[in-house]
């Protein structure tokens, strides 16, 4: 179940447990942004594309167990889920000038939250759950905005209204969730409220 609070944070039920989707704090998202130069490790039908001197191979147990922020790591998992169930939930209107989620059966012209005209967009904004040999139990990894672009291979939109787009994420999903042993590469951080979360970094379904 997907829910827009009246802060305008997403909320993904999983698990029955309530996980919100934000943006990367500022210092993440520059971490990010600042490596420029990609090397090309193709591995299967999900694969790693970043440098190769950035991540960390690790297992998730040792990921889990190492509470150090902003850190890469990449990873050798199955992916079990995606959340939302529905796909066309895998992507929301987003406000770039107020920074909140808005409903997408109530858009207009002029942002509802800040009243700035023609300032949303859709983004990715949905999680991957996987899983490794060394825990069976379900970690959760954020994709947002252009990681979730980079990993499908197709920009976000409104995908109640985009038959093409829609199609093409529910085969490539489906092409993940067949991959034994896909190869992802995630980011940790940590949220202002001191939460710990991962999120997906420089990793694309081949075509």
């Amino acid at each position: 179940m997907i829910v827009n609070t009246s802060s305008g944070a997403l909320v993904i039920n999983v698990n029955s447990e309530c996980v919100i989707l934000t943006p990367n704090d500022e210092e993440v998202q520059t971490i990010v942004s600042s490596y420029e130069n990609r090397e090309s490790i193709m591995h299967k039908v999900v694969n790693y594309y970043g440098p190769a001197r950035l991540a960390k191979w690790k297992c998730l147990r040792e990921v889990i167990d190492s509470f150090e922020p902003n850190d890469f790591y990449k990873l050798y998992v199955k992916i079990t889920r995606f959340y939302p169930s529905e796909t066309t939930e895998w992507t929301s209107p987003w406000c770039d000038v107020c920074k909140k989620f808005l409903d997408r059966d109530a858009l207009v012209k002029e942002c509802p939250v800040c009243s700035t005209e023609d300032s949303y967009k859709y983004i990715y904004a949905f999680q991957l759950v996987v899983e490794d040999q060394s825990t069976s139990e379900g970690i959760p990894i954020v994709v947002w905005g252009e990681e979730g672009e980079n990993f499908f291979g197709v920009p976000a939109c409104d995908l109640t209204k985009n038959n093409q787009s829609l199609s093409i994420l529910e085969q490539k999903s489906g092409q993940a969730l067949d991959e034994k042993s896909a190869q992802i590469a995630i980011v940790s951080y940590f949220t202002i409220d001191n939460r710990r979360k991962f999120q997906l970094f420089r990793t694309r379904i081949s075509n």
